[in-house]
């Protein structure tokens, strides 16, 4: 009897969406409220892993998933360029913000490794960096 088909990649999450649910969960028993999840903007077209609100602050975090440690702490992947993408999404995102009062930060969560044999370490850096223009 052959063996059935392989499931298809699209079937089953990619490792960076599975890390995406790992970091909101773990966000959530933190006392964060999970607002958006890979928001994009239709001006930048950058993307936002994640946006929570924790208490008065909005955090727009982003999520980095590794399979092994083989390159690095996965916090360092988040490259200037990177960063300057996610500063210009999370200004389009607080453009329409109802108050023009609000705290907001960046963080990160690195995920790591991720297999079905190794429970995931996550570790969250808040105000993992800092934008220097006014954001409103």
């Amino acid at each position: 009897m052959p063996s059935p088909a392989p499931k298809s990649r699209k079937a089953r999450p990619s490792r960076g969406k599975r890390g995406e649910e790992l970091a909101a969960e773990y966000l959530e028993t933190k006392g964060f409220q999970i607002i958006a999840r890979n928001w994009r903007s239709s001006l930048t077209r950058h993307e936002i892993d994640l946006i929570a609100r924790e208490g008065n602050c909005i955090v727009f975090v982003e999520v980095k998933t590794a399979r092994t440690t083989d390159f690095g702490n996965p916090i360092t992947w988040i490259t200037p360029r990177k960063q300057a993408a996610i500063i210009k999404a999370a200004q389009a995102y607080l453009a329409g913000w109802q108050s023009h009062d609000v705290d907001f930060r960046f963080d990160a969560i690195a995920i790591s490794p991720v297999s079905s044999s190794q429970k995931p370490t996550i570790e969250h850096v808040r105000g993992a960096f800092t934008c220097d223009v006014e954001l409103k």
